[in-house]
Parts: structure tokens; sequence; C-alpha cells
């Protein structure tokens, strides 16, 4: 199973402006230091919750469809599938019907679900990276679509990074309290 990010977030789930309001900045001359923490936070949140926070892209290629009738998405919340197509052994490719599955457990579990008496394509699949999954994950296009606590958890982060600019890089007992009920837990 592999996973790539295709297209990144726009926006970010605090501004500039609240994070040096947060942290008491009044002066322009750290906004790309600033800038860098906050990409750094959010990328730490992300990773512990396992979970995407602002809307972006992410493809998901399996080697094969499996004996199941599902098949587990990483970093929800999940907005919308895109796409499930099948690489074909001919190196063609073949794009399952959007009436043929469903996205079931959008926020806690998700999962591409074959539909109601439908079943995996039986054609005959790459030997590797055989099944495509395009999708959509996070809480929305704007700050204000995220959680509160992911919010306050990434300002505290970043103003621990600010504050301790050499050891400031790992999340705090009080942050992952902060946000823990929104985390997925992967087994």
């Amino acid at each position: 199973m592999d996973i790539i990010r295709t297209k990144e977030p726009t926006t970010e789930a605090v501004s500039l402006k609240d994070v040096k309001d947060y942290l008491r900045v009044e002066h322009d001359d750290e906004d790309n230091q600033i800038t860098t923490m906050m990409y750094a936070a959010t990328a730490l949140i992300e990773k512990y919750l396992n979970r995407s926070i602002i809307t972006q892209t992410w493809q998901l290629t399996v080697k094969r469809y499996p004996v199941c009738n599902n098949i587990k998405l990483l970093y929800g919340p999940i907005q919308s599938i895109t796409s499930v197509t099948s690489n074909l052994s001919d190196n063609t490719q073949s794009a399952m019907p959007k009436t043929d599955y469903i996205l079931t457990g959008k926020d806690q579990s998700p999962r591409v679900t074959l539909g109601y008496s439908k079943v995996w394509p039986t054609a005959t699949l790459q030997p590797r990276d055989g099944v495509v999954i395009e999708y959509i994950t996070g809480y929305g296009d704007v700050a204000d679509d995220v959680p509160v606590n992911i919010r306050q958890g990434l300002l505290a982060t970043i103003a621990s990074m600010y504050e301790d600019r050499e050891t400031g890089t790992e999340l705090s007992g009080s942050v992952k309290g902060l946000i823990s009920n929104q985390k997925i837990y992967t087994f």
C-alpha cells in the first residue's frame, strides 16, 4: 500500500495574523520563521491525529482488490471519493462506476465500500499498484471548519516552537490531551 498527497491544502487552519496575535508579535521580521513553524506544527498534529486538517487530495494505491467488501482509507475525515481505478495487466485503466461503491465511516474509520450486491472488478490487474483510489480529505476549506480544539492545539504548538527553537518540535502532553478526542486510532 502506498499513499501520496496529490493536492496540498490551499490555506492554513490558523492564519499568520492569528499566530502573531497569540504570540504577541507586533513586527514582521520573523514572518517567514513563524510561517515555517505553522507548517511544521500542522504536520505534527496531522501525524498525531492520523487526520487531514484542511481540504487536500490523496491517492491510495493497493496491490489488488480485497476479499472483503471494503478498503480502508487513511487521513480522514473523508469529504468524498473521486475515483476507484483498476490498473490492468494490458497497461490500460478502468474506472469503477461511482454507483458501485460508497463512502462509509467517513470520520472515524473511513472506507470505500462496495454498494449492495456489487462486486470488485475481476479483470487481471498489474502485479503491483493494481488499484488506485483518489479521495478528498479534511474538515473543510477554511479555518472555521476546523474544530476549535485543533486550532488551539496548533497555536500552542507554534508557541512552543517559537519559545524553544532548539527542541520545540514535539507535541506537549497538554496539546495531546486537548486534541486526543479527534485522533483516529489505527490497528
